[in-house]
């Protein structure tokens, strides 16, 4: 896991050849990140919080994840954006840069 932060702006970098071996540590490094915001005094923007993922593998699915703090638990959780914005630039799944070129 990898953590790429600007300003206010935080992302996390995780790689694997499954979808499914991300989620338990993405699960695991936001605790962290949450437990330190508190432990600061600090809040995390849930409006703010995205969720950009993709695969090589056609067919797969885009799961949901529970991040196990409200209010991305069961009833909530966080899903996959289309299009991942980051520092004025919009990726998609494919890195296709359509998207960045369109606005």
């Amino acid at each position: 896991m990898q953590l790429l932060s600007y300003v206010n702006d935080g992302t996390f970098l995780m790689q694997s050849l499954q979808l499914s071996q991300n989620l338990p540590p993405l699960h695991e490094v936001y605790g962290v990140i949450y437990g330190i915001f508190t432990a600061l005094g600090l809040v995390l923007e849930y409006d703010k919080t995205e969720l950009f993922y993709f695969t090589q593998f056609r067919g797969d699915s885009y799961p949901t994840i529970d991040l196990g703090f409200a209010p991305y638990t069961r009833d909530t959780p966080i899903g996959p954006k289309l299009y991942w914005r980051y520092l004025g630039f919009y990726f998609d799944h494919c890195l296709s840069f359509q998207e960045h070129i369109w606005r």
